[in-house]
């Protein structure tokens, strides 16, 4: 999936959900707004690079499930969540934030 401008809204996401999926999101410009859970690799594998433009939700969780596998690049842009991150919740996962800001209203 590229977001390169405009908005994408939905009430959860979920990037690599099944235990045998492998997925990858890319935002470089506008927004992907997420009014609930933003899931980087919930069951199987997901990647997320924010390179420009926003993304906001209200949780974001990486590599929910054991089996799970996320990633998330900051290098421009920003990810906003209202509530809390969760980074390796139960599987492998990782936050690289090289520029651009993570913010969130609760703690990682």
């Amino acid at each position: 999936l590229l977001i390169n401008g405009g908005t994408l809204s939905s009430g959860s996401v979920a990037i690599g959900n099944a235990a045998s999926a492998v997925g990858a999101a890319t935002v470089t410009s506008g927004s992907w707004v997420t009014t609930g859970t933003f899931q980087v690799g919930a069951f199987g594998e997901g990647s997320l690079l924010i390179n420009g433009g926003v993304v906001s939700s209200g949780l974001g969780l990486i590599a929910t499930q054991s089996s799970a596998t996320g990633s998330v690049v900051v290098t421009s842009g920003s990810w906003a969540n209202a509530g809390e991150m969760n980074v390796g919740t139960n599987g492998s996962g990782s936050l690289l934030v090289n520029g651009g800001v993570v913010s969130n209203a609760n703690a990682i």
